[in-house]
């Protein structure tokens, strides 16, 4: 049994911001990185992380079923010795996952740069923070050159930290249907996984990381 699993929640009030893509790849990284046993729980009515799982062809990261309480799921998942649970979650506010985000160990917001992707944060940190759970911002599908990366960037450092900027890369969407991760193709995709998991693990734990 291991008693201190630790949560990974991600969220966005904004729909399209790669949330499932991200949640997988980050997966499948911790468990090559020798962190499992790793469980994914897909909250989100659409079950593209559900699908994507069904179509993978390895055993791990491990998918479980929310049906029953969270607090329930958590109990067997640690008497099943997890390590760590990623959960992806619908596009929606904190407040229509107030459960989820209360026990989150780090909540993970995708943010895409755009105007509407931006406006979308404010609302969905506040929720956060009234909760009371430490989070951090992802800019994922970024193309560091563009205005519009530079000026989302901007805004999102006045609400809290930037952990990842993830490039915008076919592998990334191109293996989604296989089941795979851009990982498993793309050398820049692999460097970026693991800078990624360095850097949430090293929040979770409170450890300092130059990843």
């Amino acid at each position: 049994m291991h008693a201190n699993m630790k949560i990974v929640l991600f969220n966005s009030q904004k729909g399209c911001s790669g949330k499932t893509t991200l949640c997988s790849n980050v997966a499948v990284e911790a468990e090559r990185a020798g962190d499992g046993p790793v469980y994914l729980i897909d909250t989100d009515e659409q079950h593209s992380l559900a699908d994507w799982h069904q179509a993978r062809k390895e055993e791990t990261p491990r998918r479980v079923e929310l049906t029953h309480s969270l607090a329930a799921t958590r109990t067997a998942l640690e008497q099943m010795g997890a390590t760590w649970c990623f959960i992806d979650t619908a596009p929606s506010r904190a407040d229509d996952v107030a459960e989820l985000v209360s026990v989150a160990d780090l909540v993970i917001v995708t943010v895409c740069p755009s105007g509407h992707d931006v406006r979308a944060v404010g609302p969905t940190v506040s929720r956060i923070k009234r909760l009371g759970r430490p989070f951090a911002f992802t800019v994922n599908r970024a193309k560091p050159a563009t205005k519009i990366f530079t000026k989302t960037v901007e805004l999102l450092s006045r609400h809290g930290e930037i952990l990842m900027v993830v490039r915008d890369r076919a592998a990334y969407g191109d293996t989604a249907v296989y089941g795979t991760v851009a990982a498993d193709v793309n050398r820049e995709a692999a460097a970026e996984m693991r800078a990624f998991w360095s850097r949430i693990k090293a929040r979770v734990e409170g450890v300092e990381t130059n990843a």
